[in-house]
């Protein structure tokens, strides 16, 4: 009886730390949510072309751009890198990050561009088209600010871009139409 007693026991000993083990297993990491996915409506690289009206942004004239966008931080955000041209005005280039806020429950756009501008948007989507708002500094006036895209296909949105001191005086200041030149994955990339 004896001898079968420390076997007993370094069995028992080896289930407790088993049971230990899988009990301190961490958690899986958590997976992008339906709202997330749909911001793969703007992966891929497009190509832009619109007309700028005259007015506080320049002269008017044609605006053209390539925006190439990814996914980034496992799913959970997009990146997009764009040049574009304006009248008027030198090349830009700037850096945007999209994302969902699960509190506010709104998409979020931050950006940064190579005229020193920062933008910070919150976004919303209803059906087939996306509005992004914001409140920025123009000429040091504050100014509400709307950019609406309707798809008009997977492939293909128009945009328009409004601007006001508020949100009941807006004018258009530029429209267009964006193209997906290449299409890349759809959902959010797959974890190894």
């Amino acid at each position: 009886m004896r001898k079968r007693m420390p076997a007993m026991a370094g069995a028992l000993a080896l289930i407790g730390c088993a049971a230990l083990a899988v009990a301190q297993t961490p958690p899986a990491p958590p997976k992008p949510g339906p709202e997330v996915k749909k911001l793969g409506a703007f992966v891929g690289k497009w190509t832009s072309e619109g007309e700028m009206k005259p007015g506080p942004m320049g002269p008017g004239g044609k605006v053209t751009g390539t925006d190439s966008c990814e996914w980034i931080s496992g799913g959970f955000g997009v990146m997009c890198r764009e040049n574009g041209s304006m009248p008027g005005a030198a090349k830009m280039v700037a850096m945007g990050m999209m994302g969902y806020d699960s509190e506010s429950k709104m998409y979020t756009y931050h950006e940064v561009d190579s005229m020193g501008e920062v933008v910070t948007s919150q976004g919303k989507v209803d059906g087939d088209t996306w509005t992004w708002e914001s409140d920025s500094k123009v000429n040091g006036q504050t100014m509400h600010t709307k950019y609406t895209m309707k798809f008009t296909s997977k492939d293909a949105h128009d945009y328009k871009f409004e601007m006001g001191p508020n949100e009941n005086s807006m004018s258009v200041i530029m429209e267009g139409t964006e193209k997906r030149a290449m299409t890349m994955p759809p959902s959010p990339p797959k974890k190894n």
